[in-house]
């Protein structure tokens, strides 16, 4: 469960390279480590309207010369979902708290019958193509997202004499495509991004409580978008 997502407002003039130099830089800051650097060509996360009212997602992983499905979930049910405006020396803080459920085969079935590889080709000059082209998967194909690289850092927080928590931060390099009104995919939309989540489940440990945990929430996001002020990340 992923409980809150930080994007950044960053100025034209950035880089995806400057943007990516700036987020490790600000994590550094406030006391995380770099853990490891994973190529993400082979990861596609797609989104399917089955009806006007159903979304599911799908996340397809290559293996050997082929994309295989390996997880499938319905759209996320969002709890909590809003932002903290900052200033304009200070960026904006934007919080999820999510869950999400997955889905029966007979459902993904719906989608991509068995046998069938991913019905979706991304063509170097960004447009999209089906293989093969099948109109009714075409309809309910409304989203893409190809990861090209994800670094992840950890960092240890003091919670309670119980509990020393071990936060994870990703620096995430994507490509997007998106659906416009008369229904054809737009992109590739290059995103630089950068996430701190935190687990949910601590407010199940012993002796943990849900203030002690918002507390830990607000006062590493508010540091981290101090550091990211201090290195030229701001609204």
């Amino acid at each position: 469960m992923r409980s809150t997502f930080y994007p950044s407002f960053v100025e034209v003039s950035n880089t995806h390279d400057q943007l990516e130099e700036k987020y490790h830089n600000a994590l550094k800051d406030i006391g995380f480590q770099f853990d490891k650097e994973e190529e993400g060509d082979s990861i596609v996360n797609t989104s399917w309207n089955l009806s006007r009212g159903y979304e599911v997602h799908l996340t397809f992983q290559m293996d050997e010369s082929n994309y295989i499905c390996v997880d499938a979930r319905e759209r996320p049910l969002n709890w909590i979902h809003g932002s903290v405006l900052g200033s304009s020396n200070i960026p904006d803080i934007r919080y999820l708290l999510r869950t999400t459920k997955s889905i029966s085969n007979s459902m993904k079935d719906a989608i991509l019958p068995p046998g069938k590889d991913i019905p979706i080709k991304l063509e170097p000059d960004g447009t999209v193509t089906f293989t093969p082209n099948d109109e009714n998967q075409k309809e309910k194909l409304c989203y893409i997202r190809k990861m090209s690289k994800r670094k992840r850092f950890k960092k240890y927080h003091y919670l309670n004499a119980f509990n020393d928590v071990c936060l994870d931060a990703s620096i995430i390099l994507a490509e997007e495509y998106n659906k416009l009104e008369n229904g054809e995919l737009h992109g590739p939309t290059k995103v630089c991004e950068l996430r701190v989540e935190f687990d949910t489940e601590l407010l199940l440990c012993a002796d943990s409580n849900y203030h002690q945990w918002a507390d830990m929430v607000i006062k590493i996001s508010t540091s981290l978008a101090k550091a990211l002020s201090r290195h030229g990340i701001v609204r």
